[in-house]
């Protein structure tokens, strides 16, 4: 679920901000399917930042329950190529 390559994914509309970052709403390119993309404001700079979002990451990939969005892929840039990582999931 690592390394979800974002050249598959269009990116559509800002849905919101959230205090990390932004979510858009996405279309994966081949399937039609919509997704949301919340992508960081922080880029990838220091170990702390990339453990953190490891755990995160772990922890979406895991979580199986109707009330939570289902888990993606993650992708380590963002649409402009800048070291700020990017989640999908089901929107």
């Amino acid at each position: 679920k690592s390394d979800f390559d974002l050249n598959k994914i269009e990116q559509l509309e800002l849905i919101g901000h959230v205090s990390f970052g932004e979510v858009y709403k996405v279309r994966d390119k081949k399937s039609k399917k919509i997704l949301a993309a919340k992508i960081s404001f922080r880029s990838m700079s220091s170990k702390n930042i990339i453990r953190d979002l490891s755990r995160e990451v772990n922890i979406l990939a895991k979580a199986n329950h109707p009330c939570v969005i289902q888990f993606v892929g993650f992708s380590s840039i963002n649409f402009h190529q800048e070291p700020k990582p990017t989640n999908r999931s089901i929107y």
